[in-house]
Parts: C-alpha cells; sequence; structure tokens
C-alpha cells in the first residue's frame, strides 16, 4: 500500500476558497424592480420629452411597422406611469411604427422610475443605438452630461433658466477646454521660470489660480471620468470635433438629421455664410450625391462667385417652403404658432 501522502480536502485550500467566495463583488442592486409584462394600449402612451432620437424617418418607420405585424413585437417596451398615462422610456421608435400600422397595443415593462432614472435608462439605450445622427448623439451626450453634473452647486454657474439643460453642458465643456489650454501654457511657462529662475523665486511667484470653474475642480474630474467609462471618445475629441455641431444652421441640420448628407459635407458646406448661396449648392449636392472633394472645389468656387439675389432668393424659397411642407406634420404645438407667425410676416411683406 502506497504510503504516499493522504488525499482528502486541505483546510488551507477550503479557506482560501472561503475568502475568494467573500471577495466576490456583490451584485448591483437594479435601479429600481422590475415589473412583469403588460399590454398598453398605444392612445394610453406618449413619448418622453429627453429623448435622444430627434428625427423619425416615416418610411423606415413603416418597414418596422409591418415586421412587427407579421412577426410580432420581439423587445417589449419600457414605460413609466405618469398621472394616468404610460411614458415611453425606451422604445418610442416602436411606438410609432406601431401606429402608423394601425397596431392598438404593445407589450411593455412598466417600472416605477423617477425622472433621474428613467432620463438615465433613455439616454444610456439611445446612445447605444448605431443609427442616431451626429447630432442626435452629440446632444444625448451632452443630455447625459448635464444629468450627472446637475447635482453639483458649481454647474449653476453655467445654467439658464428655461433653456435645454445640455447647452449649460456645452458651455461647460467650452469652459474645461479653454482651462486646460491655460493651465498647459502656464505649466510650460513655469518649467521655464525654474530653469531661468531658479525653483526658489517661482514658488514665490506662483498664485493659486481662482478664476478656474471647471479644470482641477469636481466638475472637471466627473467629466473626464464620464468619458473614460465610456471609451468611445476623450472629452477633448468631443469638444474638439462633435461641439461645433451645435453650430451648425438649420437647413444643414435638417438633411444631417435625415440622413442625407455626412457631417463631414455639411460642416464644409457650412463655409458658405450666404445662405441663399449655401441652399443653391446644398441642392446640388442632394440632387447628385456629390463626393467631399468636388463638395470642397464647389465651396471654394462658391466664394469667388459675384452674388445674384434674384436667383439665389427664388431658389431659397422655393427649397424652404417645399422643406416646411415634408415636415409640416412633424412639428410640435410651439412651432406650428412660430411658423404661422413667419409665414403670415411673409405675406404682409409680398402684398
Amino acid at each position: 500500500m502506497s504510503k504516499g501522502k493522504a488525499r482528502g480536502l486541505s483546510t488551507v485550500n477550503l479557506d482560501r476558497y472561503t475568502e475568494a467566495l467573500e471577495a466576490r463583488p456583490k451584485p448591483i442592486k437594479p435601479l429600481s424592480p422590475v415589473l412583469p409584462v403588460t399590454d398598453i394600449m398605444l392612445p394610453d402612451l406618449e413619448p418622453a420629452p429627453w429623448n435622444a432620437r430627434r428625427y423619425f424617418d416615416e418610411k423606415q418607420l413603416r418597414i418596422l411597422g409591418k415586421d412587427m405585424l407579421e412577426n410580432g413585437q420581439i423587445h417589449a417596451i419600457t414605460v413609466r406611469q405618469l398621472d394616468g398615462r404610460f411614458e415611453v422610456v425606451v422604445g418610442e421608435r416602436r411606438m410609432r411604427a406601431a401606429s402608423l400600422v394601425g397596431m392598438a397595443s404593445l407589450r411593455a415593462y412598466v417600472r416605477p422610475l423617477d425622472d433621474r432614472e428613467a432620463r438615465r435608462i433613455g439616454l444610456s439605450e439611445n446612445l447605444q443605438r448605431e443609427n442616431l445622427s451626429p447630432f442626435e448623439e452629440t446632444v444625448g451626450w451632452l443630455d447625459f452630461l448635464a444629468l450627472e453634473l446637475e447635482s453639483m452647486p458649481a454647474f449653476g454657474a453655467f445654467t439658464v433658466v428655461g433653456e435645454a439643460s445640455f447647452y449649460a453642458a456645452a458651455r461647460v465643456l467650452r469652459r474645461f477646454h479653454k482651462e486646460s489650454q491655460q493651465a498647459r501654457k502656464q505649466g510650460a511657462q513655469l518649467d521655464h521660470n525654474v530653469m531661468v529662475c531658479g525653483e526658489r523665486e517661482v514658488n514665490h511667484n506662483v498664485m493659486v489660480r481662482s478664476d478656474r470653474l471647471v479644470f482641477g475642480t469636481s466638475l472637471g474630474s466627473t467629466i473626464e471620468s464620464l468619458f473614460t467609462e465610456s471609451a468611445t471618445m476623450t472629452w477633448e475629441s468631443f469638444v474638439k470635433n462633435r461641439l461645433p455641431i451645435l453650430s451648425l444652421p438649420s437647413d444643414l441640420l435638417d438633411v444631417m438629421n435625415r440622413g442625407e448628407i455626412e457631417y463631414t459635407k455639411a460642416t464644409e458646406l457650412n463655409k458658405i455664410k450666404d445662405p441663399m448661396r449655401r441652399t443653391e449648392l446644398l441642392e446640388r449636392v442632394l440632387q447628385l450625391g456629390l463626393p467631399l472633394t468636388q463638395i470642397r472645389q464647389l465651396v471654394a468656387a462658391s466664394s469667388q462667385r459675384p452674388t445674384n439675389t434674384g436667383d439665389q432668393l427664388r431658389t431659397l424659397a422655393q427649397t424652404t417652403l417645399r422643406r416646411f411642407a415634408d415636415r409640416l406634420e412633424h412639428l410640435t404645438l410651439e412651432e406650428r404658432r412660430r411658423s404661422e407667425t413667419l409665414l403670415l410676416e411673409l405675406e404682409n411683406l409680398v402684398k
């Protein structure tokens, strides 16, 4: 019989196993409990006001609606109950598609979410979609950033009463960018002074900057953490490549949101400051599907061409009224009232 060591469960290994089990991360507690799926009638559903998606292509909605009619609703939407109605937290596109094809109800998870939870879930879900336009994705990110920063008192310095919160988030990022650039310049100057003057003299003259609102504060560290966790882009890249989208004129934003033109082409066309010339060239780009290289050539040539006010004004009027007619049914009540005022002013002008 072998005289080797007896085989069995080592108490040392057992202790290590127990410690490993205790060290395992605890399950993440959900924001709110999820209730069973239920059927909700379409008239009882309403969209959330903070959805990242701004534009819904009717043709694509009808395709989605037809698929749901033929194959059933694969994924339930997520809603929360507000004053007897149900606000769609996730699934507004499916709600609109179902309405277009005459569906009576949708399957939904009803969750008892507060405003902050609902916004976070809705924005997170939509920002994972690949078919958001660059403008929608930019505003969605800014909305998400504002949601995380609004509990900080320092964020209040960037907000304006009655204004959408994403504008405040954009101002914070621009300030962060400006202050970080200033800090780099001051750091380079400090290094230079250390070499020239010596450490003692420099330290005597260094002043603590009290005018920084973001850089080196909890606002700045929170922004850096959020972009690091996203693993999609840095906050500096977002400021450089995404924030300029907010300054694009409405005619370029409209076609870009509808997926008719890429962001790079829109920014190139934005170099034409004359709105009539820009509209004329935009129509040509849309009709012919011109590549970016040719658009750059046309933009350069347009800047050297003398203005033909009559022809450009006629083109602008035709294209603007055509776009207005196409989007009329998608306008909000406030936008309809403003449109009516502008049309009455135009009518009085041409009498």
